[in-house]
């Protein structure tokens, strides 16, 4: 629930346009689990604040990544 924004946008409303370019590029080329596995590193990346935070704070937390 907290990614939807992610998939539905392919990341293009939360990273910059250098990043957006590379995965749609990665996308194209090597198909549709390019989406999870980056997903899954924005998460590990931030997965110390992640487990720190409450419910609340897990979603708005998401929301502003990258």
């Amino acid at each position: 629930m907290y990614a939807t924004q992610w998939f539905m946008s392919i990341f293009s409303l939360n990273l910059n346009i250098n990043c957006i370019v590379r995965v749609w590029d990665i996308l194209f080329s090597e198909g549709h689990k390019t989406v999870y596995r980056i997903a899954l590193a924005i998460l590990k990346i931030n997965e110390k604040q992640l487990l720190q935070s409450d419910l609340d704070g897990l979603f708005t937390k998401t929301k502003d990544y990258m």
